[in-house]
Protein backbone atom coordinates (compact mmCIF):
# COMPACT_ATOMS: atom_id res chain seq x y z
CA UNK A 1 0.00 0.00 0.00
CA UNK A 2 1.37 3.38 -0.95
CA UNK A 3 1.46 6.06 1.76
CA UNK A 4 -1.26 8.67 1.62
CA UNK A 5 0.31 12.11 1.44
CA UNK A 6 -1.32 15.44 2.27
CA UNK A 7 -4.65 14.14 3.58
CA UNK A 8 -4.19 14.48 7.34
CA UNK A 9 -7.09 16.93 7.70
CA UNK A 10 -9.43 14.80 5.62
CA UNK A 11 -8.53 11.62 7.53
CA UNK A 12 -9.07 13.41 10.85
CA UNK A 13 -12.51 14.58 9.66
CA UNK A 14 -13.49 11.02 8.70
CA UNK A 15 -12.21 9.69 12.03
CA UNK A 16 -14.24 12.31 13.94
CA UNK A 17 -17.39 11.19 12.11
CA UNK A 18 -16.63 7.55 12.90
CA UNK A 19 -16.02 8.46 16.53
CA UNK A 20 -19.35 10.31 16.65
CA UNK A 21 -21.09 7.29 15.13
CA UNK A 22 -19.48 4.96 17.67
CA UNK A 23 -20.91 7.26 20.34
CA UNK A 24 -24.42 6.91 18.95
CA UNK A 25 -24.64 9.83 16.53
CA UNK A 26 -25.45 8.25 13.18
CA UNK A 27 -24.36 9.92 10.00
CA UNK A 28 -23.24 9.49 6.44
CA UNK A 29 -20.25 10.73 4.52
CA UNK A 30 -20.03 11.55 0.83
CA UNK A 31 -16.57 11.91 -0.65
CA UNK A 32 -16.54 13.28 -4.17
CA UNK A 33 -13.94 14.36 -6.67
CA UNK A 34 -12.47 13.71 -10.06
CA UNK A 35 -11.32 10.23 -11.00
CA UNK A 36 -7.88 9.40 -9.64
CA UNK A 37 -7.63 12.05 -6.90
CA UNK A 38 -7.50 9.48 -4.11
CA UNK A 39 -11.07 9.14 -2.83
CA UNK A 40 -10.81 5.37 -2.40
CA UNK A 41 -7.32 5.64 -0.90
CA UNK A 42 -8.63 8.18 1.63
CA UNK A 43 -11.48 5.90 2.71
CA UNK A 44 -9.20 2.86 2.91
CA UNK A 45 -6.63 4.73 5.01
CA UNK A 46 -9.23 6.16 7.38
CA UNK A 47 -10.91 2.74 7.68
CA UNK A 48 -7.56 1.19 8.60
CA UNK A 49 -7.17 3.70 11.45
CA UNK A 50 -10.56 3.35 13.18
CA UNK A 51 -9.59 0.54 15.52
CA UNK A 52 -12.34 -1.66 16.95
CA UNK A 53 -15.19 -0.13 14.94
CA UNK A 54 -16.70 -1.87 11.91
CA UNK A 55 -16.77 0.39 8.87
CA UNK A 56 -18.95 -0.33 5.85
CA UNK A 57 -18.13 1.49 2.66
CA UNK A 58 -18.75 1.00 -1.01
CA UNK A 59 -17.70 2.78 -4.17
CA UNK A 60 -20.38 4.64 -6.08
CA UNK A 61 -20.91 4.97 -9.77
CA UNK A 62 -20.64 8.35 -11.50
CA UNK A 63 -23.81 10.42 -11.44
CA UNK A 64 -23.96 9.90 -15.20
CA UNK A 65 -24.93 6.28 -14.44
CA UNK A 66 -28.37 7.17 -13.12
CA UNK A 67 -29.93 4.19 -14.93
CA UNK A 68 -28.35 2.03 -12.21
CA UNK A 69 -30.42 1.55 -9.01
CA UNK A 70 -29.76 4.42 -6.61
CA UNK A 71 -29.16 2.16 -3.61
CA UNK A 72 -26.47 0.08 -5.34
CA UNK A 73 -23.65 1.46 -3.15
CA UNK A 74 -25.60 0.87 0.07
CA UNK A 75 -26.54 -2.63 -1.04
CA UNK A 76 -22.91 -3.33 -1.85
CA UNK A 77 -21.79 -2.13 1.59
CA UNK A 78 -24.45 -4.14 3.40
CA UNK A 79 -23.32 -7.31 1.63
CA UNK A 80 -20.00 -6.96 3.48
CA UNK A 81 -21.65 -7.56 6.86
CA UNK A 82 -20.69 -10.86 8.42
CA UNK A 83 -23.89 -11.71 10.27
CA UNK A 84 -22.20 -14.72 11.84
CA UNK A 85 -19.93 -12.27 13.70
CA UNK A 86 -22.88 -10.99 15.75
CA UNK A 87 -23.67 -7.73 13.97
CA UNK A 88 -26.41 -5.90 15.88
CA UNK A 89 -29.05 -3.70 14.27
Amino acid sequence: RRPLVGRVGEIEAVLRLVDDAAGGDAGALLISGEAGVGKTALVREASAQVGEVDVLWAPCLPLTSLAVPTMLAATSALRQIDVSAGVRY
